[in-house]
C-alpha cells in the first residue's frame, strides 16, 4: 500500500481498519469544488483481487463548502461526521433504485484532525461526463428518480434519520436562503415577493417528502453499454421536496432530453407543477453552489424546461 498520501489523512486506528492494499492510484477531482479526496485500489480478500473506491473527506473541506454549510442547516445532515450511518444510506438505495449501487466494505468517522473514510465496491461502468449523456440516459435518471420518488416519508432530513417537521420547511428554506445570501453579498431585494409567497404555499402543501440529492450531477453515475447503470456517490442524499431535484434538473437536461426523462419518470409518478416554487428553490440551488456558477442573472435566465414541456403538451392537438 501506497501509504505516503492516505496516511496523511488517516490516524492509526483508521489505517488499521483498511485492507492492505495490493494497489493505490490517486482519482483527480472532477470539479475543483469537490470536497473529497478519492483512490481506486485493490487488495486480496480470501485470495480474490477485489477492486474498490476509497474516499476521505476531511472535515476542514466541509467547513468551508457552501453546498454541504446548506445541507447541515436545512437538512441537519452532518456530513462527514455522521458517516458512520451511511450503511442505512447504501441498503435503502440498494432495495429503491433500478441502478446497481456499490457494496459499502467501511464507514468510518474521522474527527476534527483526521478524515472520515468510505470504502466502497468498484462497480463496471465508465466514469460519465455530461458530453457523453444521451437520450437514452435521460430515461434512465426518469426511471431512476421516479421510483425513488415513489418511496415517502412525513419528516425531512438525512436519509438516516429525517425527524425535522413538515410544517417547518417552507420557513427553512427560506432562512437557509438568507443566511446564505447574506454570507455571499447576494441580494434577495429582487425576490422577496417569491420568498415570501414561498412560505404561504408550502405550509398549504400536503405532499411529503421523497429521497433527493440536491446536489445531483451525471458525474455521480456510471454508464455502461450508452445507457445509465450505477449511482456511486450517496454523500448528499436526503428526505427532500421532490420539487428541489426536479428544479435541479433543468440544469442537467438537454431541452430534447426533457421529454424524454418526462415519460420514463411518468411512468411512476405525474410532474408536479414547478411554477410557485422554481425561483425560491433556484436561489437555493445558487447559493449553495450546486453546479459552480457564480452570476446569478445567468442561473436565473435557464430556460423553465418543465414548463415549456407543460406548454407544448397543453398545445398539442
Amino acid at each position: 500500500m501506497n501509504g505516503t498520501t492516505i496516511s496523511h489523512y488517516l490516524n492509526a486506528s483508521q489505517l488499521a481498519e483498511l485492507p492492505a492494499f495490493e494497489s493505490v492510484e490517486f482519482l483527480p477531482k472532477a470539479f475543483e469544488d469537490s470536497t473529497n479526496q478519492l483512490w481506486q485500489v485493490s487488495w486480496l480478500n480470501a485470495g480474490k483481487l477485489e477492486k474498490g473506491v476509497l474516499k476521505l473527506c476531511p472535515l476542514s473541506n466541509v467547513s468551508r463548502s457552501p453546498f454541504w454549510q446548506g445541507m447541515q442547516r436545512l437538512f441537519e445532515l452532518r456530513y462527514p461526521q455522521e458517516i458512520e450511518a451511511y450503511p442505512e444510506v447504501y441498503r435503502l438505495l440498494e432495495s429503491w433504485s433500478v441502478l446497481s449501487i456499490p457494496k459499502l466494505h467501511l464507514a468510518q468517522s474521522g474527527g476534527p484532525e483526521y478524515a472520515s473514510v468510505l470504502l466502497t465496491q468498484k462497480l463496471e461502468g465508465d466514469a460519465l461526463v455530461s458530453s457523453q449523456v444521451n437520450a437514452d440516459m435521460a430515461a434512465d435518471l426518469g426511471s431512476h428518480l421516479g421510483r425513488l420518488h415513489q418511496q415517502s416519508s412525513k419528516s425531512y432530513g438525512s436519509l438516516f434519520a429525517a425527524g425535522l417537521d413538515a410544517q417547518g420547511w417552507g420557513q427553512r428554506v427560506h432562512s437557509v436562503i438568507t443566511e446564505l445570501a447574506q454570507q455571499q453579498a447576494v441580494s434577495l431585494q429582487p425576490y422577496e415577493k417569491q420568498l415570501d409567497q414561498f412560505k404561504r404555499i408550502d405550509r398549504a402543501s400536503t405532499e411529503g417528502f421523497v429521497p433527493i440529492m440536491p446536489d445531483l450531477r451525471w458525474d455521480q453515475f456510471l454508464s455502461k453499454s450508452g445507457r445509465l447503470h450505477a449511482l456511486v456517490d450517496l454523500d448528499a442524499m436526503v428526505w427532500g421536496r421532490r420539487e428541489l431535484e426536479l428544479v435541479l434538473l433543468e440544469y442537467l437536461l438537454e431541452t430534447d432530453w426533457v421529454e424524454v426523462f418526462a415519460i420514463s419518470y411518468q411512468r411512476y409518478l405525474q410532474l408536479p407543477d414547478l411554477s410557485e416554487v422554481r425561483t425560491v428553490y433556484r436561489l437555493l440551488l445558487f447559493l449553495m453552489g450546486v453546479l459552480g456558477e457564480f452570476s446569478l442573472e445567468k442561473w436565473m435566465a435557464v430556460p423553465e424546461s418543465f414548463a415549456l414541456l407543460q406548454t407544448k403538451s397543453l398545445s398539442s392537438p
